[in-house]
């Protein structure tokens, strides 16, 4: 199961409580979205245990900037930054893949 959605991770949520014991997935976050890692972050909370069941990947780059224009940052001071962000919200020490959403120049 591939979640990329908020609606996708609320049926993670469902599918897990019905099968405990079953429930392999891969998480596909980004830190765009951070209210999508927030929401996985409190479900592993929620569901002490169930982090290594699942294959956690999230991405970086995509950044909202003060003026609230849009833009793209894969620099690498940026990488830093958003890593440790995207490993708070989620609220696990280690993500299993960190990868480039877009590149920017």
């Amino acid at each position: 199961m591939l979640l990329t959605t908020r609606e996708s991770f609320i049926g993670i949520q469902q599918t897990c409580k019905r099968n405990k014991d079953s429930c392999k997935s891969i998480a596909d976050r980004t830190s765009r979205y951070q209210d999508s890692e927030d929401l996985l972050g409190n479900w592993f909370k929620q569901n002490p245990g169930k982090r290594e069941k699942i294959f956690l990947a999230t991405k970086f780059a995509n950044v909202v900037r003060e003026d609230g224009s849009r833009g793209v940052d894969s620099s690498p001071e940026y990488v830093k930054k958003a890593c440790a962000k995207s490993l708070k919200r989620l609220g696990v020490e280690a993500i299993d893949l960190y990868y480039c959403h877009r590149l920017d120049g």
